[in-house]
Formats: C-alpha cells, structure tokens, sequence
C-alpha cells in the first residue's frame, strides 16, 4: 500500500516535470512490472513505451536542467506583455483618432488649400458646367466624324 502511494506521489510528480532520472527509473520498473495498481493501469503503456526508447539518459549524462520558471517571473513576464499590448491599442487609437475626420473637407483650388465647403462646391459645379458646355460643342458625333475622316 506504502509503495502504490509512492508510486502515485511519483506519477504526479512525473507529469509536473519535477522528477529526477532515478524516479523516472522507478516509475519505468514499476509500470514494467505485473502488479499495478488498477488505478494506475491508464499510465501503464505511456510508461512501457518510455522505458522502451533506445536512450534512457543517466545523471551523469544530462547536465542540470532547470524544469519550471519560478511564478514570480512568469507572473513579470506576462504582465510585460499586457503593458506592451495595452500601449499598442491605445497608440493604434490615437494613431486613428488623430487622422482626418470624414466630415473635413479639404481641396486644392489653382494650388491653394481650401478647407471651405460652399466655396469648393462652386467650384466643383463649375467645373461641371465648364466640362457639360464642351462636350456640347464637342459632342458624340463631331468627335466621331473628326475621328474618321481624313481629309
């Protein structure tokens, strides 16, 4: 009974990576074995196949890995990240908020700046109007008549 409750305390400790190499030994001895306990049958052939790879490393072998990031980092780390995100969406607004309205209304009129809608309107309109009065002059058919004869 001693020995199943160590074997569980080791499982758990295998799958949080805190295991070290002869641990895993006993775990791969235990799961070989015939007598598992049924609670532990799920972990039996993840076990066998481990215990099964050609290289199973020795203390000697592997030098000292460090298996988790302490909390205090992960914790810095992340709330790095946060910061970074939140500055972004925040620069990404004013960088938007900052660009011209739709409701401005800004035109080059004989290469000046103008910002004033009614005078652009008028001179969109005669514009217009001066394009309108050339195509009559110039209509359809005098410019398809001026395209095909050749005098």
């Amino acid at each position: 009974m001693m020995k199943e409750e160590n074997i569980k305390r080791l499982t758990e400790r295998f799958f949080e990576g805190e295991t070290t190499i002869e641990e895993e030994q006993t775990l791969y001895e235990y799961y070989n074995g015939e007598d598992i306990s049924p609670e532990l049958e799920e972990y039996v052939e993840l076990f066998r196949d481990f215990a099964a790879l050609p290289f199973t490393p020795k203390e000697t072998d592997m030098p000292t890995i460090k298996k988790q990031m302490p909390a205090k980092r992960h914790y810095a780390r992340l709330a790095i990240a946060a910061s970074v995100a939140i500055l972004l969406c925040f620069g990404a607004i004013r960088l938007l908020s900052t660009s011209s309205s739709d409701e401005e209304c800004v035109a080059y009129i004989y290469g000046k700046k103008c910002t004033d809608p009614s005078l652009v309107e008028r001179e969109m309109l005669r514009s217009m109007n001066e394009m309108n009065d050339m195509a009559d002059e110039n209509g359809m058919e005098s410019q398809l008549r001026d395209l095909f004869t050749t005098e």
